[in-house]
């Protein structure tokens, strides 16, 4: 029998690092801002619904009663035909997604600001994929890339008509949304299902007029949502949405995604999380969109207070574009300050954001953030801008080559040179080389900066001297990349029969 005496075996390091969290301001995921959502009869019902699979509990994979009713009013709230909660996050959701619509027939068409998870459902389903011309003409103070432009989806199935399915992702990591409205008008016009991954935007069904629509709202087939991304749900609560006119014209099959749940989640789905989801749209539907909305204009409001700010740019009222009304990003290329600079600074005063880039910071906010938050936040930004640049007009230089670099990267389309299942799967063998010596070399692993985990390079295509460069900078300046390892890059080595092991 348990004493009631603490542990005293070992450290508990991992829950150790709430304690140390506490007193931090953060903005970035996920949404319950550090179970400030969660009180503690919420935190004692979610570990007693971690159960298994019960006549009582019901089947997440297979619903016929609690978890049918929960699910039908998601479905309501979200304005789906059905929809089903993911216990492991939107990754898991994006792979069910493609693998319900896509066979070895399939023509997927996609941009290259794809998340991973894409690459490697792709090259288990071998299916055809091409991908859209990427637009290069805006400023890259956006973002590395920009949204999918209609007219260019146009043209491209106008001249592809065996194009079946079109992928999108929508708001981006940087906050950037898609007219998705006119995308789906497009893709249904020329017979092609639109598929959204909608990771970033679950909070927009909620919103009110100064929010985007959801995916749902514009017409997609289907959506897929990370919950724990901008609402209070524990990570990595999601969900994934079938549109009415999805399911009525047998464009997407239940049966299909059912079996997708099955094939990519584990089978022992955690009520513990759908539960959380579950609590967290109940709430937010109850709290309305004036919640929301109060929230988009505290941003507002501190992006007013730091256009002064000489040097830096905000995307937020510069973009022309739909945005999410709760993501700031700030460029800092102009001031000659590197944003992970000012990242570390925030750090040090106990302010953690979401992530930045070479020259951008972005930040998330959540219904639950307090106004001496934005305030706290505001003064600290304000002050790190108002310092000198300690490199001055070189680094400034450097920030700017730097970033450009990282538009023309994913603006590149590189060399296709061995099939993307092939070079997953396939009998080549794979080396590792100094970064120095990737150039021309073939890529055996999807290469990202991350966050946000956009690749830049996809396995079987070829090193252009600008990646090789962009990959070098990033191992010298300790940028966190997946697909790097430690100076060294994974290349696919020539296939010999001879030798096929």
């Amino acid at each position: 029998m348990f004493s009631e005496e603490p542990f005293k075996y070992r450290d508990a390091v991992l829950l150790n690092q709430e304690v140390l969290r506490r007193g931090h301001i953060g903005f970035h995921m996920p949404g319950h801002i550090g179970a400030r959502f969660f009180d503690d009869n919420d935190c004692r019902r979610l570990i007693a619904s971690d159960t298994t699979e019960l006549s009582s509990t019901d089947d997440l994979h297979h619903p016929k009663g609690a978890a049918l009713d929960s699910l039908e009013y998601a479905a309501e709230v979200f304005g789906s035909a059905y929809s089903f909660y993911l216990c492991s996050g939107a990754t898991t959701g994006i792979r069910i997604m493609l693998s319900a619509v896509l066979d070895e027939e399939s023509v997927l068409l996609l941009s290259r600001s794809v998340h991973m998870s894409v690459i490697w459902t792709l090259s288990i389903l071998g299916c055809r994929y091409r991908f859209l011309p990427l637009r290069t003409s805006l400023s890259a103070d956006l973002s590395p890339f920009v949204p999918v432009d209609p007219v260019v989806l146009e043209a491209v199935l106008e001249t592809n008509p065996d194009i079946t399915d079109f992928l999108v992702t929508s708001p981006d990591y940087y906050g950037n949304c898609a007219d998705l409205a006119a995308l789906s008008e497009i893709s249904h016009r020329h017979g092609c299902r639109l598929l959204v991954d909608e990771a970033h935007g679950a909070h927009f069904a909620f919103g009110g007029d100064s929010f985007p629509r959801s995916a749902m709202k514009c017409g997609a087939d289907i959506s897929v949502q990370s919950l724990h991304k901008t609402l209070p749900a524990l990570t990595p609560a999601a969900m994934i949405h079938v549109s009415g006119r999805a399911q009525a014209s047998g464009y997407v099959s239940k049966s299909r995604i059912e079996s997708g749940l099955c094939m990519y989640e584990t089978s022992s789905p955690s009520f513990a999380i759908a539960s959380s989801a579950e609590l967290c749209i109940t709430r937010m539907k109850e709290l309305g969109a004036e919640v929301f909305e109060e929230t988009a204009d505290r941003v507002r409001r501190l992006i007013g207070e730091l256009e002064d700010v000489n040097g830096i740019l905000l995307p937020d009222r510069r973009a022309g574009m739909s945005r999410d009304p709760l993501r700031m990003t700030i460029n800092t290329e102009g001031t000659g300050i590197g944003a992970p600079d000012i990242r570390e600074a925030l750090e040090k005063l106990g302010i953690y954001i979401e992530f930045s880039d070479p020259v951008r910071l972005v930040m998330i906010f959540s219904v639950l953030h307090k106004e001496n938050e934005f305030r706290r936040l505001g003064e600290a930004l304000k002050e790190m801008f108002s310092r000198p640049a300690e490199n001055g007009l070189k680094y400034r230089d450097d920030l700017a080559k730097v970033s450009r670099s990282v538009s023309a990267a994913y603006a590149h389309l590189p060399e296709k040179a061995v099939d993307l299942r092939k070079a997953v799967y396939g009998r080549h063998r794979s080396s590792n080389y100094p970064i120095d010596d990737c150039a021309g070399r073939i890529s055996a692993k999807p290469i990202s900066f991350y966050p946000p985990g956009i690749p830049f390079l996809w396995p079987g295509e070829t090193v252009s001297r600008e990646i090789a460069d962009l990959f070098a900078y990033a191992d010298r300046s300790g940028i966190m990349s997946v697909g790097l390892s430690d100076g060294f890059f994974s290349a696919l080595e020539p296939y010999s029969k001879q030798h096929p092991f």
